[in-house]
């Protein structure tokens, strides 16, 4: 069995030599982030810093804005997306991934949603990431590498600016905040901050906000796009949610957890559309990987996107099948997945270094879904138009072709308001 992502990334325990990170990442500025910090040192302050505000109690406290973001999202789907051409779904992923990374970061709702545009933020991040491609390429040209500051959009710069006085305001009005955000454990009265500089809280919430912003809208759009894709793996999830809750206020994450199609659809999700578009470039101590002694100073990682659509490692691997996530007792359970090799399926990493947000992804990924499979159906307009596959384009992160969806309230959903005399309110 191959163990070269175990070998890379599990580097470092067990007397192991660490691989350490490239300079792969960006920054502007005196820090990197967490995300992009090469020192193992700080690294490791800055993550026990910011642990607790990943545990499950934290997560919990904040359900009520993820509902209530959700929920507009999904009124908004039933309201405006029954129309011959549908809704364009980039747009909507982007909209409800930013509002949350924005409302859960720092208590600042970007309005997305509710304006039904795109905010400078997210304008922002869509439109640099060629930039960051060129950023990259360049760090192999040290005397070359300057001039891309010359390129650098002024919208980057008004963005940064922007973002610093979102966190000044949240750092210097912190007593003001009656609503839990991962600032209200970071700035804890008395809890030690590892570099009380605005600058350093900068760099380290807007290395969330990224992480809150592109993954989940990557994984949003492609569980969405992908159901569509195949109405009968849509049928088993309606089935599965409008079974579990009789009504829409009863959908809680603690009861989704324990829905089998629901995770396998969210697994395959991840699988499928591979949202790590890099492959976690490291640079090697001189040690083993896979077998093979890697010198001292090369640069070594994954390929994410290989491994999980290689025939090596899995049965029909560029088809979306969530039951080869199944337990082999759940009735849906297909033998032929048997041989999967799932120990290389690693979509948030391993290591001291794996996402620190995974569980709060898996969390909003899993109200989204199930709102939107109780509330709504849906179908794909332009299919024709787009291949998915094909059309990705790579800049840093994902570049997606767009896509439209048409949605219609489910009976469920029209049942339930009509029994209560409710009529469905624009948020």
């Amino acid at each position: 069995m191959s163990t070269f992502h175990l070998d890379i990334y599990l580097s470092g325990t067990k007397g192991k030599p660490v691989f350490r990170k490239t300079n792969f990442g960006f920054s502007i500025g005196p820090y990197t982030g967490i995300a992009s910090e090469q020192d193992l040192g700080k690294h490791r302050v800055a993550r026990k810093w910011m642990a607790p505000v990943f545990g499950p109690n934290i997560l919990k406290e904040q359900d009520p804005v993820l509902h209530r973001v959700v929920d507009i999202a999904v009124n908004k789907m039933a309201l405006r997306g029954n129309t011959p051409e549908g809704l364009n779904m980039i747009d909507w992923c982007n909209w409800i991934a930013c509002d949350l990374a924005g409302i859960l970061g720092w208590g600042h709702d970007f309005g997305n949603l509710k304006n039904e545009k795109t905010s400078l933020p997210l304008q922002w991040f869509n439109n640099v990431m060629f930039w960051v491609t060129v950023d990259q390429a360049f760090k192999q040209l040290p005397l070359l590498h300057p001039l891309v500051y010359l390129g650098l959009p002024l919208s980057m710069i008004r963005v940064l600016r922007a973002l610093k006085a979102v966190v000044r305001d949240r750092v210097e009005n912190r007593k003001d905040y009656k609503q839990r955000d991962y600032f209200t454990a970071l700035l804890q009265d008395g809890k030690a901050i590892p570099n009380e500089n605005l600058d350093y809280l900068v760099a380290h919430s807007t290395s969330l906000f990224i992480a809150g912003v592109e993954p989940n809208s990557q994984l949003f759009s492609s569980m969405i796009l992908f159901l569509a894709q195949n109405p009968d793996k849509l049928k088993k999830l309606t089935d599965e949610i409008r079974g579990m809750f009789k009504r829409y206020e009863d959908i809680v994450d603690e009861e989704l957890t324990r829905l089998p199609w629901l995770s396998a659809v969210i697994e395959e999700s991840l699988r499928l559309h591979t949202n790590a578009a890099n492959g976690q470039p490291r640079i090697s101590p001189g040690a083993t990987v896979d077998g093979h002694y890697i010198p001292a100073g090369c640069h070594v990682q994954t390929a994410i996107f290989t491994t999980y659509h290689s025939e090596r490692y899995w049965h029909k691997p560029n088809s979306f099948c969530p039951e080869r996530w199944l337990p082999a007792t759940d009735p849906d359970h297909d033998p032929a997945f048997a041989k999967d090799m799932r120990e290389h399926f690693r979509p948030f990493s391993v290591g001291n270094r794996n996402c620190i947000g995974q569980n709060m992804a898996y969390r909003q990924a899993r109200v989204l879904m199930a709102k939107m499979a109780w509330k709504l159906d849906w179908e794909l307009v332009n299919g024709d138009e787009f291949d998915w596959q094909r059309d990705l384009r790579l800049y840093a992160t994902y570049t997606r072709p767009e896509y439209r969806a048409r949605f219609r309230l489910s009976d469920v959903a029209k049942a339930a308001a009509a029994e209560e005399g409710e009529k469905l309110i624009a948020v």
